[in-house]
């Protein structure tokens, strides 16, 4: 479950391109480089067009400067035309050997990059000059070493990159560190909050329908979750319903937020549990962001809170 989804956001990229050899860049997208069929229609006057599902799609501006770097990069010369389309793949070498055997043309073969890439460039069917990339490090450790992912101008961006976040699931003999969470938690929503007993949050760690998911860097702690196992009735089975997560401001935007949902799913999968599921505000735009990156799907839905000791009002005469 999660809240409806805002209009004003683009929700696909879509890159359109004529093919004059229309079944042999088919056959080139599709069987080969392993797109996946999503619609296909015909028209009058032999009129066709296929749309390829290309998994996650990222707008990438770069200006003058940047595209000769590239160049320089991956080719050694400039040869990069104002559009130029990059796939991400599982293994350059291999699929840039399977795509020259389909009919492409390469500019140069498979070279790891600065930024710690595989890449290779072809000129493939449809005109187009294609990259494939295959990343050798996950995005959270690019961004860090790169200061990438960090807002500029923001608190974040004037401090140095730290070590590795540490995530993990907090247990019964973590009460220190699962007071701490709390409280950062409480202010970055700058919510009030009072001291939680002892004995309180040993209650809830020692619960195994409770999660509580901390991040630390340099054993501080950076960020957390919150989340809940509720049992189904329509099937013998649970599903996870996450209730707040947070990440402490100077930390914000390093992939942080990315780390404890996928620390939650990865727990949630290891018990059998097939669904997490978040609200969000509408006007919680930077939240609705945050989850469709991590392949939320929105749903319309609205929450309503209730104060237990107001009760339910008589029904109107």
């Amino acid at each position: 479950m999660s809240s409806g989804s805002d209009s004003s956001h683009v929700v696909q990229l879509r890159l359109v391109v004529e093919a004059d050899d229309f079944d042999g860049a088919l056959r080139f997208y599709r069987d080969v480089l392993g797109l996946t069929e999503q619609a296909a229609f015909e028209g009058d006057d032999d009129a066709r067009v296929v749309i390829l599902e290309a998994g996650r799609a990222t707008l990438e501006l770069a200006n003058a400067a940047q595209k000769r770097m590239i160049d320089d990069v991956e080719v050694g010369r400039q040869v990069s035309p104002k559009v130029r389309v990059a796939f991400e793949v599982d293994d350059s070498a291999s699929m840039t050997a399977a795509l020259v055997d389909a009919g492409a043309t390469l500019i140069a073969p498979p070279t790891e990059t600065p930024w710690r890439s595989l890449n290779s460039r072809l000129a493939a069917p449809a005109d187009l000059q294609i990259t494939l990339f295959e990343e050798l490090e996950p995005l959270e450790v690019r961004q860090q070493r790169s200061g990438f992912g960090v807002q500029r101008g923001s608190t974040a961006a004037a401090q140095p990159p730290e070590g590795e976040p540490s995530v993990r699931r907090l247990q019964g003999s973590d009460r220190d560190a699962a007071r701490e969470t709390f409280e950062l938690m409480a202010r970055v929503f700058e919510t009030e909050s009072t001291r939680l007993s002892d004995g309180y949050i040993d209650g809830l760690l020692a619960r195994p329908d409770f999660w509580v998911i901390s991040a630390t860097i340099d054993g501080e702690v950076v960020g957390g979750l919150t989340a809940h196992t509720l049992a189904m009735t329509v099937y013998e089975g649970s599903e996870v319903f996450l209730y707040d997560i947070a990440v402490s401001e100077a930390f914000q935007r390093r992939g942080i937020g990315r780390l404890l949902v996928a620390a939650l799913l990865d727990g949630a999968r290891s018990l059998g549990i097939d669904t997490m599921f978040v609200p969000a505000d509408d006007e919680d735009t930077h939240a609705l962001d945050f989850y469709r990156a991590l392949n939320g799907t929105p749903m319309a839905v609205t929450i309503f809170d209730f104060t237990t000791g107001a009760g339910v009002p008589p029904v109107a005469k």
